[in-house]
């Protein structure tokens, strides 16, 4: 299926932490929000779900929150903050088949205390979480 220029992400935070996937790509060791491109016949809500199964293994419970950011690159990414099942979160889907050690991905739980140090993609999004963090508005209602 074809994808469409935006995205969908996943925030999860749980226990003082947050999942990210970390990533190793043309020699660039960085972290992204889990999530990924929204294909031509999803919802953003379809494609979180989706991709947070694939790049976690967990399905989601619910949909608590979201916004909707242009990162640096123009692109749309529609984010949500969620709550997973519980459970380890390893890859199950096509990032785990095409992996390999000078390209890979890795779901980790990181403390959100060092969120504003650490190389998070899209940029925004980090800010928002950040701000949202400061305010207290990341609790599932």
């Amino acid at each position: 299926m074809a994808r469409t220029d935006k995205t969908a992400r996943g925030i999860i935070i749980k226990d003082n932490k947050i999942l990210l996937i970390h990533r190793l790509k043309k020699g660039e060791e960085y972290f992204v929000l889990p999530g990924g491109g929204i294909e031509d016949d999803e919802t953003p809500e379809v494609t979180v779900k989706r991709e947070i199964y694939e790049e976690t293994g967990l399905k989601v419970i619910s949909l608590i929150s979201d916004f909707k950011i242009v990162d640096v690159d123009g692109q749309d990414s529609f984010i949500y903050y969620l709550k997973l099942e519980d459970g380890i979160p390893e890859l199950v889907g096509e990032e785990k088949e095409y992996s390999h050690p000078d390209d890979w991905y890795n779901p980790e739980w990181f403390d959100i205390d060092i969120l504003n140090q650490t190389n998070v993609y899209p940029v925004a999004a980090r800010q928002r979480i950040l701000e949202d963090l400061k305010h207290k508005k990341t609790s599932p209602k």
